[in-house]
């Protein structure tokens, strides 16, 4: 009896070993709402959670469900404002935590130059960012030294690029009377991700899906204040001007020009003057490293 049970046991933890938790894909239907598949072992009892407005990142939950008998399960889930959301999923029991995460992002680029992002992870081509793209839509990936561009003219783009977790992009709208609708939704592994940042400029993209909950109005933003990076707390911080400054630019659409900031004796300026730097969720920015340098994205999926 005892050799029964132990053999039980074994064959229970071997099964448990080959079998895993995880989202198999994420989109957007035309409600805004993410659809998103999962699989995993059969009749799993399962929770569906979402990353909460909080600055303490708290975990509330959307729904529970059952995986069928073949191990699957399709879901569609609310997001934040109907813009943006970081989904997790565990069994009940808590055996089963989910081995990747889904994110999305819904965003608008207005007539002119935009510099957006993606915050989360690989999608193959720029095409599944745009459902309905505009004529004239241009897309500039930056290269490490200059850009790439592709624009969408007739109905069909010109050609088209992979685009690599927390990357950062412009976007160029030329129709004066429509706004681009962008849906960034894509997995990503849990709990980190490395970014290898090349010498001089790296296009990045904030990262920080807990948007910062400020005067009781939660609010999708990121603040570089005195002494710290926020969400960027794990950036390299070096620069290459011999005043040692960490130098980000971020996008000006109001002036069409990249702004200059820098952090220097634990302080940021614009110019000389101390400025707390203001990051959107979402965000495309300049990094300025002195050498090659590895950002760890920690993501903060499972304690």
């Amino acid at each position: 009896m005892i050799f029964r049970t132990l053999f039980l046991a074994l064959v229970s933890s071997i099964a448990l070993a080959g079998q895993s938790l995880r989202f198999t894909s994420v989109s957007v239907d035309s409600t805004n709402r993410a659809n998103l598949n999962i699989s995993g072992p059969s009749n799993l009892v399962c929770v569906l959670e979402r990353a909460a407005y909080s600055t303490n990142f708290i975990w509330e939950t959307v729904t529970n469900y059952t995986l069928s008998g073949s191990g699957t399960a399709s879901l569609l889930a609310a997001l934040h404002g109907n813009t943006n959301a970081v989904f997790r999923t565990r069994s009940t029991n808590n055996s089963y935590l989910s081995t990747n995460a889904a994110g999305v992002y819904i965003g608008f680029c207005r007539n002119g130059f935009e510099m957006v992002g993606n915050p989360y992870g690989y999608i193959s081509s720029f095409t599944n960012i745009f459902p309905e793209p505009l004529e004239g839509l241009t897309v500039y990936l930056w290269n490490g030294t200059s850009y790439n561009s592709w624009d969408y003219t007739d109905g069909e783009w010109s050609g088209s690029d992979y685009i690599n977790p927390v990357e950062g992009f412009y976007v160029a709208s030329y129709s004066t009377n429509q706004v681009q609708r962008y849906v960034i939704a894509s997995l990503f592994e849990t709990n980190s991700v490395n970014v290898n940042i090349g010498t001089n400029y790296a296009l990045l993209c904030l990262q920080r899906f807990w948007p910062l909950d400020t005067s009781s109005n939660p609010a999708p933003v990121d603040l570089m204040m005195s002494g710290r990076l926020a969400g960027l707390s794990q950036l390299p911080v070096q620069g290459t001007s011999s005043n040692g400054w960490t130098h980000i630019q971020k996008w000006d659409y109001s002036s069409q020009v990249l702004n200059l900031h820098g952090l220097t004796n634990g302080v940021w300026r614009s110019g000389t003057n101390a400025a707390n730097v203001t990051l959107n969720n979402g965000e495309g920015f300049f990094f300025q490293s002195a050498t090659n340098s590895t950002w760890t994205v920690n993501r903060f999926i499972w304690p």
